[in-house]
Formats: C-alpha cells, sequence, structure tokens
C-alpha cells in the first residue's frame, strides 16, 4: 500500500468511523459465512461449520483490532472508551465534578480576562492595519529623554529623503473652545490633520468625508470632524449634523463629518475634534510626525537614516544638538502598561497555581477512593500507561468543562475592569475575548488539566495492585502517604497566597504613603479654569489688559482668598526641553534639561500655592509680560540648584533656557513641585517664570473655601464682565488632579485586591476541604479516642492543630518566599520596605485567622462523632 493510499484509508478511518467499521463487519461476517458454507458442503452440520469457522478464523474480536491497528486508529478507539467511562464517573459524582470545574473555571477566567487585557495593550495595542509598523519622531534631550515634536521643516526634509519608511504624516495637537451660539463654549482636546492623515491610520469617517487638500488652502471654509463622543454630547448623535455649522475658538467651521466610536490618533491626547492643518503653516512650528516603516526595514535603520538627515541639516546656535529617533507606537504603548500587566499577569498565575491544587487534592482524593477499582482493572491486564492516561483523560476534560465556563467568568472580570478603569479611560473598552484570546484559554485550560492531573498519576504509577487487593477496603480508603501528599498540597497553596498577599500589602501601604507625602504645594481649595482669548484682533498688550482685568475681577469676588494666573494648575506641569546655558560655565550635552515645568504668573504666585523658598525670593518684574524674550527673572526648583550649584550660589547666577530667550537672574530657589506616581523618579528640574501674554492657554487659579459648583458661577460672571470675549473653560481643582495622578494606581490595586482575595479563598478552601475530608477518614480513630474517655475539646484541639499545623507551615514557607519575591516590586514601592514587618505579620494574622475558620465546621463535626456509630462502621 502507497504512502498516499494509507493516508486516505487513515482518513476515512478517522472521520467516517462508523461507515468503516460498518464494512468492516459485513465484510467478517461474509468470511464467516463462505466458510461455514464450505464446511457444510464437507458435511458438517450448519452449528459444527459454524463452530469450526470460528476456531480456524481466530476470534473476531481479536481480528478487529488487528485491522484497526493496521489503520492506526486504535489509539482514537481507546481515548474514545476513555472519555465515556469518564464521563460516566463524573454523573456519578455531580458534587466532585461540579465543585472542580467552578475552582478551575476561576482561575482561567482570571488569566483569560488579564491576558485579554494584555492582548489589547500590549500585543496589539492598535487597532490600526500596520500597527507594528508606525512609528512616532521624537525629539531628544539630555539624560535620554524624548519629547514628541519636530519642526515642520524637518519633516518636509525627512518625507523628501527618506527611504526606510513609505509614508510620513503630522498632527498637530491642539486644545479648541467649542460651542455655538445658544450654548457656553467649552474646552476640548484636537488635532489639526493634514489631507491621508486618517486614510494612513486605515481609518475612515462613519459619517460625512475626511479633510481634504481644499481645507488646507490660504482663506479656505473652516471645516471640522467631529469624534463620535462630541457628535453623541453635543448633538445627540444626530444623523443630520454634516454640513451644519459649530464655534471653534469664535470662528464659524462647518462640520464635514464624524468618526467612527473606535478611532483615537496614536501618540497624541486630544481625539475631540480634527480640524485641516493649513499648509502654508510656519515651517519651524512643531508637530507630531507619524511614518510607517517600509517592508524589511527595522526601527534602527529608519533611525540610523534620521541621524544622517539630520546631521547634514544646519542648525541655530544653542538649538537641539541630538538627532530625533523614531519610537515604535507598540513600543510606546507596551511600556506604558508593561510593568502593570506584568504584575497583574503574575497576580492571576499565582491564583490559577492555587486553584490547581485545590483541584489536584480533590482528584488526588477520588483517585485514592479508587485505588480498588485501578488494582481489579490492572489485575485483568491493563497496564499502569493505560491507567495514567485514563486519569490525565479525566483531568483534561474537568480542564476543558472549567475553560468553557472560563469564557463567562472571563466576560464578566471584564465587564467589571471597565466599569472600574480610571475615568476617561477607553482602553479596556475594545479588551474582547478575542480568537488569539479564546486559543490562550484553550491552552492554559490543557496545561491546567495536565498540571492537576499529575500528582494522581504519579499516586497510580507507585502504587502496588496486588497489596491494594490483599489489604482491602481500609487500605484502599485512604494511607499516611495520601495524607502527607494532600497536606503538602495544602501547604503550597497557603504559601502562594502569603506570597500574593504580601505583594499586594506592600502596594496597598505604598498607596497611603503616596496621599501623604509632601508634594510641594497645598492642593486643598485650590481651583483653576482655563481661559480662550478667541478674538483672533487681539494684540499682545490686548491680551495682557484683558486678562489682568479678568484677575482683578476674580479677586474682587466674595470668597475668593486669592487668584492668579499661571499655565498649568499643578501637578500637571508644561513640558519643554532645550540645550541650557550657564554664564560664565560649560554645559555639556548630558547636562543639559530634560524637561522644564512652566508655572509662571504674578509675583504671589509662590505664596498662593503655598510653595517654600529655600533661598532668595518670587518675581519682581512684570508679571504678565508680552515680550517673552525681555523676561530677566526667573525662579528654580530645588533639583535644579542642586544639580548644577550643589554648593550653593544658584541665586544670582544667570542662564538662558532656551536659544530664543534672552539671559535671565535667578532670583529664587523653591521646593520641587511632586507629581503623585512619580514618587521613585528622578526629579526634572523645574524653572518658574512670569507668564507671558501670548500664552495660548493660559489658567487662571484660585483659592476658595467655598464649594466649587457654588463659586464657580460667580467666577465666571466675573471673567465676563471683565471682557466678554474670553471663553472660560472647564474647572479643576488640584485635589482632583491630584487623585487623577493616582488613579492608575488605585484601579491596579484593586484588581490585585481582587485576585489576593481570591486566592485567599482559595487557600481556605483547600485547607478546609483537606481538614475535612481528614476527620471522615478518622472518624473510627476518633470514635475509639471517645469511647476510650477522651472529650469533645479534646477532638476539637485535635482537628484545629492539624489545620493550624498546616496553615503555620504555609505561612512561614509564604513569609520566606513572599520577601524574595517582593524584590521585584522595589521600582514601585514608596514609603515602605520589601520586608515591611507590619504587611508581613497582617497577611499571618489574616491567614491564621482563615485556617481556624476553616477548621472550626471540620473540628465541630468531629466532636459529634458518636463512638458507637464508629465501631460499627468499622
Amino acid at each position: 500500500m502507497t504512502g498516499r493510499a494509507r493516508f486516505t484509508l487513515w482518513l476515512r478511518a478517522l472521520f467516517r468511523r462508523r461507515r468503516v467499521e460498518s464494512e468492516l463487519d459485513r465484510e467478517l461476517r461474509l468470511h464467516l459465512e463462505l466458510e461455514t458454507e464450505e464446511n457444510v458442503r464437507r458435511g458438517m452440520t450448519p452449528a459444527e461449520a459454524r463452530r469450526r469457522a470460528l476456531v480456524a478464523f481466530g476470534g473476531v474480536e481479536r481480528t478487529k483490532e488487528a485491522v484497526r491497528d493496521e489503520r492506526e486508529t486504535r489509539w482514537l478507539d481507546e481515548i474514545s472508551a476513555d472519555v465515556r467511562y469518564a464521563v460516566r464517573g463524573f454523573r456519578r459524582q455531580p458534587w466532585f465534578t461540579v465543585t472542580a470545574v467552578l475552582l478551575l473555571a476561576l482561575g482561567i477566567g482570571a488569566n483569560v480576562a488579564i491576558f485579554s487585557v494584555v492582548h489589547r495593550l500590549i500585543l496589539r495595542p492598535l487597532p490600526f492595519a500596520d500597527g507594528n509598523r508606525m512609528v512616532n519622531l521624537q525629539a531628544t534631550y539630555g539624560h535620554g529623554a524624548l519629547v514628541s515634536g519636530s519642526s515642520r521643516r524637518f519633516i518636509d526634509e525627512w518625507r523628501a529623503r527618506a527611504r526606510d519608511v513609505v509614508s510620513i504624516t503630522m498632527v498637530d495637537e491642539r486644545r479648541y473652545a467649542i460651542g455655538d451660539t445658544a450654548r457656553s463654549p467649552e474646552s476640548v482636546w484636537g488635532a489639526a490633520i493634514p489631507p491621508g492623515a486618517l486614510a494612513f491610520t486605515g481609518a475612515h469617517p462613519a459619517m460625512g468625508r475626511d479633510v481634504m487638500g481644499q481645507d488646507t488652502l490660504p482663506n479656505a471654509p473652516p471645516v471640522v470632524l467631529l469624534s463620535d463622543g462630541i457628535w453623541q454630547r453635543l448633538f445627540g448623535a444626530s444623523t443630520s449634523v454634516v454640513g451644519r455649522t459649530i464655534l471653534l475658538d469664535g470662528t464659524p467651521h462647518t462640520i464635514i463629518g464624524v468618526m467612527p466610536p473606535e478611532f483615537r490618533l496614536p501618540f497624541i491626547d486630544g481625539n475631540a475634534v480634527f480640524t485641516a492643518l493649513p499648509a502654508a503653516a510656519a515651517s519651524d512650528r512643531e508637530v507630531t510626525a507619524i511614518a510607517k516603516l517600509a517592508d524589511r526595514h527595522g526601527v534602527d535603520d529608519a533611525n540610523r537614516e534620521v541621524a544622517g538627515i539630520f546631521n547634514s541639516i544646519p542648525r541655530p546656535q544653542g538649538s537641539i544638538s541630538d538627532p530625533p529617533r523614531l519610537l515604535r507606537a507598540v513600543d510606546l504603548l507596551g511600556r506604558r502598561y508593561r510593568l502593570i500587566v506584568e504584575l497583574l499577569f503574575g497576580a492571576v498565575g499565582f491564583v490559577l497555581l492555587i486553584a490547581c491544587a485545590n483541584v489536584a487534592n480533590l482528584v488526588l482524593a477520588r483517585a485514592w477512593s479508587r485505588q480498588r477499582e485501578f488494582a481489579v482493572r490492572a489485575a485483568m491486564g491493563a497496564g499502569t500507561a493505560r491507567l495514567v492516561r485514563q486519569v490525565f483523560t479525566e483531568s483534561i476534560l474537568l480542564a476543558i468543562g472549567a475553560g468553557a465556563l472560563s469564557l463567562a467568568v472571563a466576560a464578566m472580570a471584564l465587564r467589571l475592569m471597565v466599569a472600574a478603569q480610571p475615568p476617561h479611560s477607553t482602553e479596556l473598552n475594545s479588551a474582547t475575548l478575542s480568537a488569539p484570546v479564546l486559543a490562550w484559554s484553550v491552552v492554559i485550560s490543557v496545561v491546567a488539566g495536565l498540571l492537576f492531573g499529575l500528582a494522581p498519576a504519579l499516586f497510580l504509577a507507585r502504587r502496588d495492585s496486588a497489596d491494594v487487593l490483599k489489604d482491602g477496603a481500609r487500605t484502599a480508603t485512604g494511607s499516611r502517604a495520601a495524607r502527607h501528599v494532600r497536606s503538602v498540597l495544602v501547604v503550597v497553596e497557603v504559601a502562594l497566597s502569603v506570597v500574593l498577599l504580601i505583594g499586594s500589602g506592600l502596594l496597598i501601604r505604598t498607596l497611603v504613603a503616596m496621599q501623604h507625602m509632601d508634594y510641594g504645594i497645598e492642593p486643598r481649595h485650590l481651583a483653576a479654569v482655563s481661559l480662550r482669548l478667541t478674538d483672533k484682533k487681539f494684540t499682545l498688550e490686548g491680551k495682557r489688559d484683558a486678562l489682568r482685568a479678568a484677575l482683578d475681577r476674580v479677586r474682587a469676588v466674595p470668597g475668593v482668598e486669592q487668584a492668579t494666573l499661571a499655565e498649568r494648575l499643578p501637578p500637571d506641569n508644561v513640558i519643554g526641553a532645550s540645550q541650557i546655558e550657564i554664564e560664565g560655565r560649560t554645559v555639556g550635552v548630558g547636562d543639559s534639561l530634560s524637561s522644564f515645568v512652566f508655572n509662571g504668573g504674578p509675583a504671589d504666585f509662590f505664596s498662593m500655592l503655598g510653595m517654600h523658598f529655600v533661598a532668595g525670593r518670587g518675581f519682581t518684574v512684570d508679571p504678565t509680560p508680552t515680550d517673552v524674550h525681555a523676561v530677566s527673572e526667573v525662579v528654580i526648583g530645588e533639583s535644579f540648584a542642586k544639580r548644577f550649584w550643589p554648593n550653593g550660589g544658584a541665586v544670582g547666577a544667570r542662564i538662558r533656557p532656551f536659544s530664543k530667550l534672552g539671559w535671565a537672574t535667578i532670583v529664587g530657589v523653591v521646593h520641587d513641585i511632586r507629581e503623585p506616581g512619580d514618587e521613585r523618579r528622578a526629579w526634572h528640574p523645574q524653572l518658574f517664570m512670569p507668564m507671558p501674554a501670548s500664552s495660548p492657554h493660559p489658567f487662571l487659579l484660585f483659592r476658595s473655601r467655598q464649594p466649587l459648583d457654588r463659586i464657580l458661577p460667580l467666577i465666571t460672571a466675573a471673567i465676563r464682565e471683565a471682557n466678554p470675549l474670553i471663553v472660560v473653560g472647564p474647572a479643576a481643582t488640584a485635589d482632583a488632579q491630584f487623585a487623577h495622578a493616582m488613579v492608575m494606581h488605585r484601579f491596579t490595586l484593586t484588581l490585585l485586591g481582587a485576585f489576593a482575595g481570591l486566592a485567599l479563598v482559595l487557600a481556605i478552601v483547600g485547607l478546609h476541604s483537606v481538614v475535612a475530608y481528614s476527620v471522615g477518614q478518622r472518624s473510627r480513630e476518633i470514635g475509639v479516642r471517645m469511647a476510650l474517655g477522651a472529650a469533645a475539646t479534646n477532638v476539637v484541639g485535635l482537628v484545629v492543630r492539624q489545620a493550624m499545623t498546616l496553615a503555620l507551615a504555609g505561612v512561614a514557607v509564604g513569609a520566606v518566599a513572599g520577601v524574595a519575591a517582593s524584590r521585584a516590586l522595589r521600582s514601585m514601592l514608596y514609603g515602605v520596605g520589601t520586608t515591611d514587618p507590619i504587611t508581613i505579620a497582617g497577611v499571618a494574622v489574616v491567614l491564621v485567622a482563615g485556617a481556624l475558620a476553616a477548621a472550626y465546621a471540620p473540628a465541630r463535626r468531629a466532636a459529634n462523632v458518636n463512638p458507637v456509630d464508629a465501631l460499627r462502621s468499622d
């Protein structure tokens, strides 16, 4: 038989089993009938002829097995028989089946839910075509800092000379005041985009059209694309919105389309509205450049090309000297979430291991109760491999059932995570049970089945069938070795729970420490509103006068204690970067500032924020200068002073932080403003300078003890009285800003706490099951003890001691492992060490209390054993 014919026969036998078996039966029956007829013709009676034919044939079933062996499908028959046998066994023990499936479903479901998040945020973070080839051009500064933004001049040069990228587009992120004549304008993020920017990502408007070339020409009618959220909120999802007009910064814009709900531009935050980027915009204006790598070209090749182009272009003195770098979108997004996701993935891994240990305990107990059954099967010819395969078949079936149920658990967990994700965050909305996630659930289910099926398989491989049959039922229901193995599994469960609880406890202590850290300012009762001057005819002097008039009006509002102007409400800051120049000394590239914080304003800015001077004073110059190049005084942060003047003397020194600015004198040094979430990071040098009148996004900061919803209408009215062309944007409080900076910490800890709680429950359940099983197996022993005079309290103490021995052993092992594992969390801890005694002691107390609760019911049941009944049951 040729190989092809054999393969065809194998496929036919595999997928058309009934027909093939029927054909085999007919063939064998025909053979026997012909042989019987021949024997009859030889003079035998029909019965004798049939008997002789069967004897000559040698056994029908044996011949069938030989044929099946030839087809190489016998293994399928055996597995099919194992599956049927396992299902019958599960039906006979429904409580065991349900318990095992539920325990596994919890562990597998948690893993599947977190893997769907991993798949969404790290493995496939961009829902775009060719997302893995998408890169962003980032300027580089001293100490490796990267800031998105490049001049259009360089981007045009790059586009003209690039060979390692196939397409380049640019996005200008900005803030708009959006509204109409019927309502007050509100401030939203948006982006100016050139034609083709949306098609670059593979996206298209859900309604209307994209930005086109004629929209970017000088004097072209302004147009705008709305995000799905703005469309629903401002226009009630009206399908006739296209063609209508809306005011952006006081200028009428024609709505040309609406984007799909899931659309977001990579590398930028603003996605509310999209306007046309003018083709004739200033070539030195900084925008965000996004490109796609060419096939077979890596990001390293493209970076070398960018560096070559950058170094070949002459640059003004004092400008950035480091070539820009390309950063892949998947790396940027993955880096943002990698640590959190890895932490959660580790937690659900522990939960799954605990669930597997629990189920292994159940399966092992069931295997011990079936020793006699296995011994009889072995005596009838079943080998050890055959019996082990039966055990693994049952384990895999349980795991597959749990895997199917885990999808419902994972779907529910995903919904809870989406509901609990930080406000205004939509990253998890698109995390679904996609095909890769389903494949992962299958893999993790099979691995779990093999894992918890290992213990009973090893037990079967080492048991002696002859001894089992000889010793009878007593040996078959338990042994000292069996109890030891089950006890070890419980110790492992408790130890894993302790490790997870210690990690969670350390992070919770970190969050508490963050909430009590010194931020460098006093955030209580501090709030701000954004201002937009919509009239483009404002001169710098006009802007300055309008802002000062608004500030004076707000200061006169009853309930307002202090007010000032600034470019941001701390801890939010404005990031800039440049080569710094310090008069009289040489500053290398490695010493350049990687970022600044512009929180300028009038002279009382620092006192209003509650900032303390380390040295010097505040500003005495014009608080809202019309000429930013004439700024002569600056204040720096403490970290800035320590880096460049470690021995003091910063006050009085002159610096030029930007090539376009003149020399300015350092008049003061203040404590740094610290941002929650970055407590362990080396602080960027901070610079404070008067806020120029040309600031595009000024904020009016005020301090008031009245509720925000009560004072805000008064402040808004005062600003409009000062100048009706000032658009008052959304208000925010400093407390809310700091709380917002910690929402990701809270979200992570919420999930981690949930998984730690689940692990604790599983460990307690596992301990309870072992103690309860042990009480059941030792009922005769307990009956004898009580018959000999043992009191009920003595029996309770015996059971509790057994439980506490296991729990304390698990706590001890887990504490050592937890301290070692917590070293991996060192970079995430603040204000607490990896060996924090309060956390470790707290976890130990929780576990011991849980163990006592787990042992109570079995102990009470043991104390109620009737000695007579126990002795009769033997």
